[in-house]
This record gives C-alpha cells, sequence and structure tokens, in this order.
C-alpha cells in the first residue's frame, strides 16, 4: 500500500507526494514527512487530501479510500501567534464514493471502519507575522 498526499483541489501549481510503498499487510506505517506551503487567507493550501492505494505489480493500483482535513484554522493561529501548531494523532475515517455517488466509510478485512493516524504541525511564516506583513505589502 502506498498514500497520495496532496494539497487542494487540482490547480496549477499543486503538490502532490507519494510515500514509499508497505508490502503485505492491513496495517501499514509510513512514518514520512511532507512540507507544504501555505499562504495566508489561502483557503485550498489549508487542505490536505490523503488517497491510500494498494499497489499492485500487474494492472492498476486499487483504490483503498481517502480523506481530507482542513487546516485553515491550525495555520491561522500559527500565523496570529507566530508559534507552531499542532495536531497529534488524529485518526481519520477512510471514505470512497459508491456508484450512486454516496460517501461511505471503508471498511477492512475485519469488518470494522478503516482509519489512518495523522498528524500535522503548522509552521509560521519566517521571521514571524511581521516579516510576512512586510513580503506582502505593496
Amino acid at each position: 500500500a502506498y498514500c497520495l498526499v496532496d494539497t487542494g483541489p487540482p490547480k496549477e501549481g499543486k503538490v502532490r507526494n507519494r510515500t514509499l510503498k508497505v508490502y503485505n499487510t492491513y496495517t501499514p506505517v509510513w512514518n514520512e514527512t511532507f512540507g507544504y506551503p501555505v499562504k495566508q487567507g489561502d483557503g485550498y493550501g489549508a487542505v490536505v487530501n490523503l488517497e491510500l492505494r494498494d499497489w499492485d505489480l500487474v494492472g492498476e493500483h486499487d483504490f483503498i479510500g481517502h480523506c481530507s482535513i482542513d487546516l485553515s484554522e491550525l495555520a491561522k493561529t500559527a500565523y496570529e501567534v507566530g508559534e507552531p501548531q499542532y495536531l497529534l494523532n488524529e485518526w481519520m475515517n477512510l471514505l470512497h464514493e459508491t456508484r450512486s455517488g454516496k460517501i461511505k466509510t471503508v471498511k477492512g478485512h475485519n469488518g470494522k471502519t478503516s482509519k489512518v493516524k495523522v498528524s500535522f504541525k503548522c509552521m509560521p511564516p519566517p521571521g514571524g507575522r511581521e516579516a510576512a506583513a512586510r513580503r506582502t505589502s505593496i
């Protein structure tokens, strides 16, 4: 299994990362870190999307599920306070869309809801709020 990680809907300049593949397990652990810039007031930049896939040697990789995390409040607080803000060890339900368009939670091999555990750290801009204001002033 592997996880695709990106910020917001498709747009120019969107960054997408991919974790390493973890083989032969129902409980993959990646412990990988990715960084994304978030601009003040940029709502799309503060949404992180995770898409989990089962890696197959032949053919298409199977879609397992997805979730999205809105970090706009965390990013806003980091900007205003000037200190890192944390969201640690949050369990997010994996979701999938049925053919009829309904969103359902993904059930694992044991019949329980599949989840992914995530942690985030939102950093203030280098030099704090004042430096960010200087960079954005005209």
